[in-house]
């Protein structure tokens, strides 16, 4: 019977933690967007690292998301960061880029290219 239980509420445990609210970090719709435009991987969220992802679900929420870009300069041999604080919203993907000054330059700032809603999350109060 103890073990039953046990199944029963882990069970539903992982339905709750299914029907949270998420969001999406996402760096690969980056292509044409405007000159010296190039793609960047995610770097770390609240510290935590990770190896050149290009996407993540995170919760919704206040996060230090940290990126790399991936356009390498001859000259600069430094991995250089960009990092934003961002107060994520619930059932969003949010889409980053590089914006380089130059086609040689190593210079670079984060932007960000647009949020969508993710149709399949059901947001806290919301039917699916």
């Amino acid at each position: 019977m103890k073990n039953a239980l046990a199944l029963l509420f882990l069970a539903a445990a992982v339905a709750t933690a299914a029907d949270a609210p998420y969001a999406v970090i996402d760096t690969t719709d980056w292509n044409k967007v405007e000159a010296y435009a190039a793609p960047v991987t995610i770097a770390s969220i609240d510290g935590q690292d990770y190896l050149s992802e290009t996407r993540r679900t995170i919760t919704p929420g206040k996060h230090t998301l940290e990126f790399v870009t991936t356009r390498t300069v001859k000259s600069s041999k430094i991995r250089q960061t960009r990092s934003i604080e961002l107060e994520v919203k619930p059932c969003t993907t949010y889409y980053f880029y590089a914006k380089h000054v130059s086609k040689f330059s190593p210079e670079w700032v984060l932007k960000l290219l647009r949020e969508t809603p993710i149709k399949s999350c059901a947001a806290e109060g919301t039917a699916k």
